[in-house]
C-alpha cells in the first residue's frame, strides 16, 4: 500500500485502509473502489491523503470480487434514497427551499414583511416523524453538488434546530434558531 495525496487520486484506485473524517465518521471503507463521488466526498471533508493499494498488490480477481460484493449489498445511502420516508422528506424539503426562496425574494424585491409562521410550518413538516439521526442521514443524501444558497440556509436552519433540541431548548427558542439558520445568508441573495 502507498500513501497518496488526494489531488493525485484517480477513480478506480482502491482504498487500502478505511478513511475517516476529522470527527471520526467513516467516509470510505477499506477495499472500496474509489469513484469520482468518493474523491469529491474526501475533498469536501478536507482529507489530505489516503492509503491505496499499489498495482502490484491488486489482482484482477480481487477487484472483481470487491465489485461483486459491492453490487450485491446496496450502499447505506442507496437504502436511504430508496425508502418511502426519504421520498416524503425530499418533497417536504424542496417545498421548504422553494418557500424560503420566495420569501427572501419577496423581502428583497417587493419589500414584503417576513411571514415566520409560514416558514416555520415548512420546517415543522420536515421534522414530522423523523428522529435527529435519520434527519442527518436524509440531509446528507439530499445534498447536490450545486446546492443553492436557499438549500444551504434550510440545511443550517434544520441543523440549528436539531442542536437546540439536543440542548433541550424550549419551542420558542427552537423557532428562533430555525429562523436564524434560514436567514443567516440573506445578504447573498443580492
Amino acid at each position: 500500500m502507498k500513501k497518496t495525496k488526494l489531488q493525485d487520486l484517480t477513480p478506480g484506485a482502491v482504498a487500502a485502509l478505511p478513511v475517516y473524517s476529522p470527527m471520526g465518521q467513516l467516509l470510505v471503507p477499506k477495499q472500496t473502489i474509489l469513484s469520482t463521488q468518493h474523491i469529491e466526498c474526501l475533498t469536501y471533508y478536507q482529507v489530505n491523503d489516503i492509503y491505496i493499494f499499489t498495482e502490484e498488490e491488486l489482482s484482477h480477481t480481487m477487484i472483481d470480487s470487491m465489485a461483486k460484493d459491492d453490487s450485491s449489498l446496496p450502499a447505506y445511502s442507496q437504502k436511504i434514497k430508496g425508502s418511502p420516508e426519504f421520498r416524503k422528506f425530499q418533497a417536504r424539503y424542496h417545498d421548504s427551499v422553494s418557500c424560503l426562496a420566495d420569501c427572501l425574494n419577496d423581502i428583497i424585491k417587493k419589500n414584503s414583511q417576513i411571514d415566520p409562521k409560514q416558514l416555520l410550518s415548512q420546517a415543522d413538516s420536515i421534522f414530522q416523524k423523523n428522529n435527529t439521526i435519520s434527519l442527518f442521514d436524509m440531509l446528507h443524501n439530499i445534498r447536490e453538488i450545486d446546492d443553492s444558497t436557499y438549500a444551504h440556509s434550510v440545511n443550517v436552519g434544520i441543523i440549528s434546530r436539531i442542536i437546540g433540541q439536543w440542548l433541550n431548548f424550549d419551542s420558542d427558542d427552537l423557532y428562533t434558531l430555525t429562523l436564524a439558520g434560514f436567514f443567516h445568508d440573506i445578504g447573498k441573495c443580492l
